[in-house]
């Protein structure tokens, strides 16, 4: 039997959403992931991580929409399939994902 874990993080940046957007684009290959779905006017991304033994693709979603004067509210969301037996080895892998996305979006706006 298989089901998602899935961990949603969202937060304010004091970026220009146009700015948060390009470094967003900039990650995928930083992170290894496979862009599946972009649309720039939205600033809506789906991306997928590469499968492996014993361990499932995830599935990213990243969305980015302007907040106040030149701030961006982005939400990150990482889904990880898993099954009874794969279940056990992951610890916390779609929060890792999310985690590691945001630090470097960090990394790409202080360039």
């Amino acid at each position: 039997m298989a089901y998602l874990r899935k961990d949603t993080k969202t937060l304010e940046i004091d970026y220009p959403v146009d700015v948060v957007w390009d470094a967003v684009k900039r990650i995928l290959t930083n992170l290894d992931l496979e862009m599946e779905q972009v649309d720039d006017d939205a600033h809506h991304l789906r991306a997928k991580t590469k499968s492996g033994f014993l361990r499932l693709s995830s599935l990213m979603l990243v969305d980015a929409l302007p907040s106040d004067g030149n701030k961006t509210k982005i939400s990150v969301t990482a889904e990880k399939p898993v099954t009874t037996i794969t279940g056990i080895f992951d610890f916390g892998q779609a929060s890792q994902l999310t985690d590691a996305f945001l630090a470097e979006l960090a990394r790409q706006l202080e360039k």
